[in-house]
């Protein structure tokens, strides 16, 4: 790769007498150039295509890149938010969870999770499991987050239903010992009131048998 430029060449007069004509050779900035481009490409590939909701927040907290799912939630166009404080575009319950959230993770210097109920632009619930990392330069200094939430619905209506199942369970337990408490006591109940007449029976029995003797 190279890069041409051309001027005119003049005396001393001010007077046009030829042209300067130099050449460089930008090949490596080119090809840098190309690089960067390519993971910039790679990088909107990867958020756009990815089924979980995402953004990079700068370290002044403007949002440097949201996928299409992040968009949805407000119902605005990535390119709408990019450039935007988080406060400026959302619902402040969410802003406010998420914030306290990313300002912890911050303070750690590792990713912190968090689990919420999110109600999208068009109307529907989510449970998303969202992961906030914080990134630091090579000098250890912040640089911005990268939170990545994930739709977790059908876990959390799964675990939802065990629990349900596990609470049916032990009713049912709970149930089937009271009833055999329940049908111990009457047996016992019962033996003890039907032994009692059975024992008058038996002695009277005894008596008439010894009368019949004698």
């Amino acid at each position: 790769y190279y890069f041409g430029r051309a001027d005119y060449f003049r005396n001393r007069q001010g007077e046009k007498i030829g042209y300067i004509i130099s050449v460089s050779d930008i090949t490596e900035m080119a090809m840098e150039q190309r690089h960067t481009a390519q993971q910039h490409a790679l990088l909107d590939n990867i958020f756009n295509s990815s089924p979980d909701i995402m953004s990079l927040v700068s370290e002044e907290g403007a949002f440097l890149a949201v996928n299409h799912r992040f968009a949805s939630i407000l119902g605005l166009e990535p390119e709408e938010i990019v450039g935007k404080r988080a406060l400026e575009i959302m619902p402040y319950d969410i802003y406010q969870v998420h914030l306290l959230t990313q300002h912890q993770a911050i303070l750690d210097r590792q990713p912190h999770k968090i689990e919420t109920r999110m109600r999208f632009a068009d109307g529907h619930e989510e449970t998303v499991e969202s992961v906030h990392t914080p990134l630091f330069d090579d000098n250890g200094v912040y640089s911005g987050i990268l939170s990545v939430s994930r739709d977790v619905s059908a876990r959390v209506e799964a675990e939802c239903n065990l629990r349900q199942t596990q609470e049916e369970l032990q009713k049912a337990v709970l149930e089937a010992n009271h009833a055999n408490e329940s049908k111990s006591a009457f047996l016992a109940r019962m033996s003890h009131e039907i032994r009692t007449p059975l024992n008058a029976i038996l002695g009277m029995t005894s008596i008439a048998k010894r009368k019949m003797h004698d």
